[in-house]
């Protein structure tokens, strides 16, 4: 899986909101808790390689690596 950070990529918060997707929704198609998505989105925990690639692929490339990896960016 290649992420590419010019991919018009766009925070976790900024997708589900766009999308008008549930946080509780959006963790149960990826296959984590709730409470994870939450820590996501707050920056309180970083993904898996795993779960980035579930949360890349949910998103169809929309938010991926650099999202949650690169502060400097804006979404």
């Amino acid at each position: 899986m290649i992420f590419d950070r010019h991919n018009h990529s766009m925070k976790l918060e900024h997708w589900l909101s766009k999308n008008d997707v549930q946080a509780s929704d959006f963790a149960r198609e990826v296959g984590i808790s709730p409470s994870t998505v939450t820590r996501l989105i707050n920056g309180e925990r970083r993904p898996s390689g795993r779960m980035l690639q579930k949360i890349y692929l949910a998103t169809k490339g929309k938010v991926a690596f650099a999202d949650f990896f690169d502060t400097a960016r804006s979404a």
